[in-house]
């Protein structure tokens, strides 16, 4: 692995792997970078100079890693049985931890680390207190994981959406209640969707040749629906797509009511 100097592209250091890497985390601090392997451990850099800090043994195979935002924990699970293990980063040592056997194939912190959201072998999702990893609410899942795909996950800036990415499908969800949002959607080709953060969140994935980008914000979704369908929802379709136990009105103000 390498490093550069991001304005000039200057090579500052190399660091030499003791195995294939399988997953890396940084700090917003960017004072270090861990790299999960498949020995199986977690081999820690100082940055920029590349210096070796510290190399963390775990039990298990092939691992990824994902890390507090502040950098004190990292969480390294097995892909496959979803077994975690969480490393605490001032002292390198492996530290005892609520999450569950089975319960982690996929993780992420909100922007804030207050928040932890992981996916289960279960098909799951689980919002969870960002420091002890407590359960706050469980996420409906709709069956297990194939073993051939992995779970991603992630929050909006605002905490207030979740996307996620399991199986051939991804779906957003409102954070507060833990509810899905709208219905799942699919992947088309790709194995794998990517899911990104930001404001708002969403996923990329690939459909054929095309690669498609897909900005999750439900703020928008009545303008769009409105343009695209050019009129409003009738009693008919306001009953299957409406907001549930709101009684019928105009969502779109330029149109006349579909109500007749």
């Amino acid at each position: 692995m390498r490093v550069y100097e991001s304005a000039t592209g200057r090579l500052i250091s190399e660091i030499a792997l003791s195995s294939v890497m399988t997953g890396w985390f940084v700090p917003a601090d960017r004072a270090w970078i861990a790299l999960a392997t498949v020995t199986p451990s977690v081999e820690v850099y100082s940055l920029p100079n590349g210096t070796p800090i510290a190399s963390v043994p775990l039990g298990g195979l092939t691992v990824q890693i994902d890390g507090a935002p502040r950098g004190d924990r990292i969480i390294a699970h097995n892909l496959y049985t979803g077994d975690a293990q969480v490393v605490n980063t001032e002292t390198w040592t492996l530290e005892e931890s609520s999450l569950e056997p089975a319960s982690v194939i996929g993780a992420t912190f909100s922007r804030d680390g207050s928040l932890l959201a992981t996916v289960g072998q279960s098909g799951e999702l689980v919002i969870r207190d960002g420091t002890t990893f407590e359960p706050i609410r469980t996420m409906t899942g709709d069956g297990g994981v194939s073993g051939d795909t992995f779970g991603l996950l992630a929050f909006s800036d605002d905490e207030r959406y979740l996307v996620s990415a399991v199986d051939g499908r991804a779906q957003l969800w409102d954070v507060a209640s833990g509810a899905p949002i709208g219905g799942p959607i699919s992947f088309g080709n790709q194995i794998n969707a990517v899911v990104f953060p930001g404001t708002p969140a969403g996923f990329t994935g690939v459909d054929g040749d095309q690669i498609e980008i897909w900005h999750l914000d439900p703020s928008t979704w009545k303008d769009l629906a409105c343009r695209a369908a050019g009129r409003n929802l009738t009693l008919t379709e306001w009953e299957q797509y409406g907001p549930a136990g709101e009684p019928y009105h105009r969502t779109c103000p330029q149109w006349p009511s579909g109500a007749a």
